[in-house]
């Protein structure tokens, strides 16, 4: 995976990661890649 540089932008989107992977796991995790 790429590292991108944004610092505080790219915390926030795993935040919406982990909520979007506790919904759907296996849908939208792999969709988000």
């Amino acid at each position: 995976m790429p590292r991108a540089k944004g610092g505080p932008k790219t915390r926030a989107r795993r935040k919406k990661r982990l909520k979007l992977a506790k919904g759907q796991y296996g849908a939208k995790s792999r969709l988000f890649r």
